[in-house]
């Protein structure tokens, strides 16, 4: 993903080791202890295999490296396996079509050649390794299994070997599956969740078509003969990893409860109707097919190196623990300095709207705080099925009198949630409505254990605030800036939780680049923020960001003008980061305002000269923070100034410049991608002079 604008530059590393990036399952622990292995100790020796592209026949050979019995048994299964599946696809037209374009087609599988190794000690099922050169050249990529994994296989096939081809696919499935997944994604992705998605989209297209009847019965997928097997081969999997589950409980599991859901969108019928009609309809079906498997994939998303300085919720704001019994739902009685019921106060709303929310399937279980506009509650969800059993629930009240333009408003924001619902960065809406007479409600995906940026830079209450802004002649930069840091009152008493320590650069540029991909996709979307601030950046204990209260999105207008507002706030919002990630105590806001404000208005070379001063990360010295000072300046003045309203293709530059430099000078980049319910594997990320390792699975 490197730009050739780039390349050229090299740069002397000054951090030996850093863990970033996004794992799906699995602890952040497990992986760093992966990853401290040397290159020795991590692969089994012997087992070594190549993998070759085959253009012509849609697919790939597999070649023993090592001459012994193991490889070669290996390489025989792996032949044998993708020649079964190969030959399944011929039944399904344009499934076959996605794969070869997505996976057999993929480029990334021929810039070097790739090569499988085995581990004893994978967290997961499977893991992409990608290891780079001093200027991020793929110096070598290989696709890591779990020996483990492997020897169950091995196994199992013995009960099938003299079956039919059937059986034997649906054993067999068991590496294709995780080795078909890290042979489709890419070496460096600039967004590995969004790149995640589109991945297990493709895994979800080829097994509900091959594995599964065209038809459903008790509102469950029926599966064929392959797909029996599999199911079987799935269950003994589990069972080796401690989990019991039977064939009858298999449509509870998370892999085949999402295939089940997308049974329709996904089936060859549909997706061979689609793609006939328009290459539009085809997209717009794929669309909302990965808006399903976001859902699926959102509770999984961990990010290890913030999820290590998130710090604990204080027990006072810890959910209350519900039991679920045939004479129906017990809790203990909702009191102050509980629950996250600060007051009398908290104590009144909460059972003003407690027993109206469990009229519609919900139980309050805590207060998650208070906005400007309501209270946010975590809920759990007892009769939804379409809904994550545990959800946020917000509470609006009616002023006025308003009930009309209430139900407008609410059925505006579920428009607003799906067309957003593209942009794994910004939060779900999965219902809204009238709770009451007085109240409207929001039912939302619940960011667990979650505070907002503000809140861990310790300087919530204090950002600007902003409203939407009819983009017409009259509204300039100048009045933008007159109301720029316009504080807002406190919200909350909650107690500030903050970081559990200063943010390291590195962090810190894992903070801002999902932020600024957050920004950049709502705007792709054909929607401005309007209100782009710390506050509505959210960050949960597995380091998961998500961009929050959907309150002043609005449709933007065609031209450039439409996004100068979120472009000038996400400067501030940028600053605030980087002045404040790495300080024990925030900087006052009216200190940044006299001597950070004045700086941009000095220019360029005199603001950058203030960040110079104030720079406070220990991972670079001040030389090695050069190339960084001049890449953050960039944004901001071209934030404040519009420039990226102008000139959309320079904010992706600019993204993209960030992203490598983050890779060139910090030498350890864990990328993980694995869903809990894909208990097969995905990619993970990195080692070496800055090595990259694409990983995915469960790591139960």
């Amino acid at each position: 993903m490197c730009s050739e604008e780039y390349s050229s530059h090299t740069f002397t590393s000054s951090q030996k080791y850093s863990d970033n990036s996004v794992v799906f399952d699995g602890e952040r622990t497990s992986w760093q202890n992966y990853l401290a292995l040397s290159l020795a100790q991590r692969y089994e020796p012997e087992l070594l295999l190549s993998v070759k592209p085959i253009s012509e026949r849609d697919g790939f050979e597999f070649i023993a490296s090592n001459k012994n019995s193991n490889s070669e048994k290996l390489t025989r299964f792996l032949n044998d396996g993708f020649g079964l599946f190969s030959n399944k696809l011929k039944e399904y037209e344009t499934t076959a079509g996605i794969i070869t374009e997505e996976i057999f087609s993929n480029s990334a599988n021929t810039i070097v050649p790739i090569q499988i190794k085995c581990s004893h000690h994978l967290p997961a099922d499977s893991a992409r390794e990608i290891f780079l050169d001093d200027n991020l050249n793929i110096k070598e990529a290989s696709i890591v299994l779990n020996s483990d994994l492997i020897q169950i296989v091995f196994k199992a096939y013995e009960k099938v070997s003299d079956g039919g081809e059937d059986e034997q696919l649906g054993v067999l499935w068991g590496i294709i599956k995780p080795l078909l997944h890290e042979l489709g994604h890419s070496n460096l992705p600039r967004d590995r969740f969004f790149e995640e998605i589109h991945q297990v989209w493709c895994d979800c297209v080829a097994m509900r078509n091959i594995f599964f009847k065209s038809k459903r019965q008790n509102g469950f997928l029926v599966p064929n003969k392959a797909g029996k097997t599999y199911i079987k081969f799935y269950i003994e999997r589990m069972l080796h990893k401690g989990i019991k589950v039977s064939k009858d409980e298999i449509f509870s599991q998370p892999l085949f409860k999402m295939l089940n859901q997308l049974h329709r969108l996904v089936g060859e019928d549909m997706l061979n109707k689609h793609d006939k009609i328009k290459l539009l309809k085809f997209d717009e079906l794929t669309a909302s097919a990965k808006v399903i498997v976001r859902g699926y994939l959102d509770d999984e998303y961990l990010r290890p190196s913030l999820s290590q300085i998130m710090s604990k919720i204080p027990e006072a704001y810890q959910p209350m623990k519900i039991t679920i019994k045939k004479k129906g739902v017990e809790t203990p009685p909702p009191k102050a300095g509980y629950y996250g019921i600060e007051d009398e106060e908290d104590l009144s709303a909460w059972n003003k709207v407690a027993d109206k929310f469990k009229k519609i399937g919900l139980v309050i279980v805590s207060q998650l705080g208070i906005g400007e506009f309501g209270r946010v509650y975590e809920a759990v969800n007892l009769i939804n099925p379409s809904w994550p059993e545990r959800v946020a629930v917000k509470v609006d009240r009616i002023y006025k009198k308003r009930k009309k333009e209430a139900i407008q408003v609410e059925d505006v924001m579920l428009q607003l949630s799906h067309d957003l619902s593209h942009s794994p960065h910004v939060i779900s809406i999965y219902d809204a409505g009238l709770l009451s007479k007085k109240y409207t409600y929001h039912v939302l995906q619940l960011v667990a254990e979650g505070e907002t940026l503000d809140e861990l830079l310790g300087i919530g209450g204090t950002e600007p605030t902003s409203r939407p802004v009819s983009f017409g002649q009259g509204k300039s930069l100048q009045k933008l800036r007159q109301k720029f840091l316009k504080p807002i009152g406190q919200r909350s008493r909650r107690k500030n939780h903050r970081f559990s320590r200063p943010l390291t650069l590195n962090e810190t540029i894992d903070v801002m680049v999902s932020m600024l991909l957050w920004v950049e996709k709502v705007h792709a979307l054909g929607y401005s923020i309007n209100d782009v601030k710390t506050g509505n950046v959210m960050i949960n204990c597995r380091g998961q960001i998500k961009g929050i209260d959907l309150d002043f999105y609005q449709r933007a207008p065609s031209f450039p003008r439409a996004f100068m507002q979120d472009f000038f706030l996400l400067s501030w919002v940028c600053l605030l980061l980087f002045i404040n990630a790495p300080r024990k105590d925030p900087l006052p806001s009216e200190l940044l305002k006299d001597d950070v404000g004045s700086a941009l208005q000095n220019g360029e070379h005199f603001f950058r000269n203030v960040l110079l001063e104030n720079w406070e990360f220990t991972d670079l010295s001040r030389k090695d923070a050069d190339a960084f000072l001049d890449c953050f300046v960039d944004l901001i003045f071209r934030s404040r100034f519009n420039t990226y309203g102008t000139k959309p293709d320079l904010f992706k530059q600019d993204i993209n410049r960030l992203i490598y430099l983050k890779r060139l000078y910090f030498e350890r980049e864990i990328v993980l991608t694995t869903p809990k319910f894909y208990n097969e594997p995905k990619s993970i990320l990195l080692p070496g002079n800055m090595q990259c390792v694409r990983s995915l699975k469960n790591s139960h």
